[in-house]
């Protein structure tokens, strides 16, 4: 269980980030950062000032010794897909999943990197939890779309532990939500409402289905 990670959003009009800590006595705390950017602007689109801005940014927070670094890529930049299994053994998952998503996209196997998350069980079927059955989110990232934030993260010095997508994101707030006891609805929709683009997280009986 990783005690301190940041988590950062790297937008067209601002640098976001939040910080994560687990302490001893196990009380998690998070913490906001934020630092709008000029839009519109033709300098603050370049990449050697943007990655300027962020260094200064995450110096000023402290961030740069504030634990693991996790980042997220756009949904348009990534094959998401659900696949569902007779079985449930996380190795055997592991194992199958990738080959199961090879026609399923219009990508070589070999240009993409493949990842999954086991989902939960759905809410309405609470009683048939231990059921050996499993469904499975598949995203499939182009390894070049992977290389290109990865330069861009190396440029300010980051190394990210974890790249997520920004979808998912937002269905883990749902989560950590839940965990710290709130009321979440099982049917919802989170919406993030940018400056160049809308990302929507639909959930149904407690899981991500778009």
């Amino acid at each position: 269980m990783i005690a301190e990670c940041v988590g950062l959003d790297i937008g067209q009009t601002a640098f976001k980030a939040v910080r994560f800590r687990r302490r001893l006595t196990g009380r998690e705390s998070v913490e906001y950062f934020h630092q709008p950017i000029p839009y519109g602007r033709q300098e603050y689109t370049e990449p050697a000032h943007r990655t300027a801005m962020l260094r200064n940014f995450l110096w000023q927070h402290g961030l740069y010794s504030s634990g693991e670094i996790v980042t997220a890529l756009p949904c348009q930049d990534v094959f998401v897909r659900t696949l569902s299994f007779p079985f449930r053994d996380a190795s055997k998952l592991a194992q199958v999943v990738p080959f199961e998503m090879e026609n399923l996209i219009p990508m070589p196997l070999e240009d993409v990197t493949v990842g999954s998350v086991l989902l939960p069980v759905r809410e309405s079927r609470e009683g048939t939890a231990h059921s050996k059955e499993s469904d499975v989110l598949v995203t499939a990232a182009p390894k070049t779309k992977i290389a290109e934030h990865l330069q861009f993260m190396a440029s300010a010095d980051l190394n990210p532990s974890a790249i997520t997508i920004d979808g998912m994101a937002l269905f883990s707030v749902s989560q950590f939500l839940k965990e710290e006891g709130a009321q979440v609805p099982g049917d919802m929709a989170i919406i993030d409402v940018g400056a160049s683009k809308t990302t929507l997280c639909l959930v149904h009986e407690g899981r991500p289905v778009l």
